[in-house]
């Protein structure tokens, strides 16, 4: 599809029939200079936005790294998404394979093979040789701004335990069971009492035992 539209805009402008649309000045935005500030690569970070990263900035000014304190240019490198934990396999920045085409470092959720850079002083080359020429083996670690990555160990919340008590629609509260018969002194639901020699209001169902009280 693009390579269809960009054909036909071919066309448009070889017969003098493209469009010309005016821009909206209130739109408008400035782009800022793309400048090493904006091109170091932190391993901590997605493989899709290291990998953005490192065509955006190819050639100039070059997406960077550095090892041992100096500073390591890559321009090629092809992402390998991990698929699993193994596909991982190591810290952040980490070199976990050096072969004859590149080496391998680990990202954050996956690994890249990159394959031509440029030290600090030298010229590009591919990432095999000069693994070989500056003695790299695995294990080796390109650093970054891989701190505010690091993991954070957070406290699991203590948790109460909450005793419910299920009450069926229109069910009455059950209180707590009270002496209820001749010569005792109770509440009735008329608000009097009743004791020795007084009439019960609940008579059928006034036995001479405690029973629960019932509220309505």
């Amino acid at each position: 599809m693009g390579v269809e539209a960009m054909l036909e805009s071919v066309d448009l402008v070889k017969a003098g029939k493209a469009p010309r649309i005016k821009q909206d000045e209130a739109l408008a935005t400035y782009e800022g200079r793309c400048g090493p500030g904006n091109a170091k690569i932190d391993w901590g970070k997605p493989w899709e936005q290291i990998d953005r990263l490192i065509r955006g900035c190819n050639p100039a000014p070059g997406a960077w790294t550095t090892l041992d304190g100096k500073t390591l240019k890559i321009f090629d490198a092809k992402p390998l998404p991990a698929k699993d934990p193994k596909g991982i396999a190591g810290k952040l920045g980490e070199i976990v394979a050096v072969e004859a085409d590149g080496f391998t470092v680990v990202c954050a959720d996956g690994r890249f093979k990159v394959t031509r850079v440029q030290p600090a002083d030298g010229k590009k080359l591919d990432a095999g040789e000069w693994a070989k020429s500056a003695n790299i083996a695995t294990g080796a670690k390109f650093t970054g701004d891989l701190a505010r990555h690091s993991l954070r160990v957070i406290p699991r919340p203590r948790l109460r335990r909450v005793r419910v008590r299920r009450v069926a629609p229109g069910a009455r509260r059950r209180r707590t069971a009270r002496p209820h018969g001749p010569g005792a002194a109770v509440p009735t639901r008329s608000g009097t009492r009743h004791g020795a020699g007084g009439s019960c209001p609940r008579p059928a169902r006034c036995p001479d035992r405690p029973h629960p009280w019932r509220q309505r």
